[in-house]
């Protein structure tokens, strides 16, 4: 079968094959009300770093750039290529990624938004020829999907142009031929020292855990996103860098609790030569690393399956892998978003055994499990 011979997601057309053909040709896909959307332009712009937005006075123009544009075929599929040849350094994050907003627009009037982070490994030498990850755009169920979506993060910002302003880009979102017309993003209020969730904890008196924390902590936020100012959702994350000259580690915790840092977010606002207008909020770096006040809140404890025994006297070291992504992990005032932090070096989970205990995970590898929590062994299992 021709790797070009695809199936939109729930949608019948000629041809069947799975997303994985879908990958391995590079070609992404749009769908609504059943089918494949043909004609909807996929425009992507890059965002200024963290650094960037939260640096530029208020009502500033943002020097927000488009990197790529596509049309999707009569199947709704579509290839894109970026150029981020010109980017400079104020578009990069401290480990090298670049922030992204993809933009569908229909000829159908409906418009789509959604955030994500483009790492340095994709980007790579040839700048001008950057792909885009095969995306798929569900217009009907308001889902993201792809090979680096998670579940928490694919949340779609889906709108009718006629009845809303469009989201935000740097150009006019129409699916009509012709080039967009250039629109105008301006920064806005600041809303500072917001909770992060990123971790839970999961201890007990004999088996007690402290959280480290470090400069160079990797973390990917959400992005909120509304198309009158009033009404917020939810639309993918990007990532950030934590790029403080400290370190910091908790208490040693003998009990259930979500430990956070404190983040700062702004509102931006754009608009368009049609009179569209539209709103996003978006992450402005850290404001604390573990402050007091988001490591208190008690949850309750995990069911993990895959346990393995640890006597008093050892020492557990959780500094790779996964993390579970929190959908509601941002708390602002007028919109939940996601939060996730992998375990690094900078950022790690350490477990000190006093009591023989079990720790368990949600993996049949312990080493690959997005979450632990420490239990006492009281007797055999």
């Amino acid at each position: 079968m021709a790797a070009n011979a695809v199936t939109v997601p729930g949608a019948p057309s000629p041809g069947a094959a799975s997303l994985t053909s879908l990958e391995s040709s590079g070609a992404g896909w749009v769908a609504a009300r059943g089918a494949g959307v043909e004609g909807a332009r996929v425009t992507v712009a890059a965002w200024p770093n963290t650094a960037t937005l939260a640096a530029l006075p208020y009502k500033a123009t943002v020097p927000v750039v488009q990197v790529g544009t596509a049309i999707t075929d009569a199947r709704g599929i579509y290839t894109l290529k970026m150029d981020m040849s010109h980017l400079g350094r104020k578009y990069r994050e401290p480990h090298g990624s670049v922030s992204v907003e993809i933009k569908v627009a229909t000829p159908g009037s409906e418009s789509a938004t959604w955030n994500m982070s483009v790492p340095r490994s994709q980007i790579g030498a040839d700048r001008a020829h950057v792909a885009l990850r095969p995306l798929g755009f569900n217009l009907d169920a308001h889902r993201v999907s792809g090979p680096t979506v998670s579940a928490g993060a694919a949340r779609l910002a889906v709108y009718r142009r006629e009845a809303v302003p469009s989201v935000v880009t740097t150009k006019e979102p129409t699916a009509s031929p012709g080039p967009p017309q250039p629109c105008v993003a301006q920064a806005l209020a600041k809303v500072r020292n917001r909770p992060e969730r990123f971790l839970d904890v999961h201890a007990w008196s004999g088996g007690k855990v402290r959280v480290v924390e470090s400069s160079g902590s990797e973390h990917s936020v959400g992005v909120g996103v509304s198309g009158e100012g009033k009404y917020w959702e939810a639309s993918g994350e990007v990532e950030t860098e934590w790029a403080s000259s400290t370190t910091v580690s908790t208490p040693w915790f003998s009990d259930n609790r979500w430990v956070g840092n404190s983040i700062n977010y702004r509102k931006f606002a754009t608009w368009c030569p049609s009179g569209y207008y539209s709103w996003s909020v978006r992450s402005t770096g850290l404001h604390a690393l573990l402050p007091s006040n988001f490591t208190r809140h008690r949850i309750r404890r995990a069911l993990l399956r895959y346990c393995a025994p640890y006597d008093k006297g050892s020492r557990y070291v959780r500094d790779h892998g996964a993390n579970v992504t929190f959908r509601g992990g941002v708390r602002l005032r007028f919109v939940n978003l996601s939060a996730h932090a992998s375990m690094t070096e900078q950022t790690s989970e350490i477990v000190r055994p006093t009591r023989n205990s079990w720790i368990c995970g949600d993996d049949e590898n312990l080493d690959r499990s997005s979450q632990i929590a420490v239990k006492p062994r009281l007797r055999k299992r």
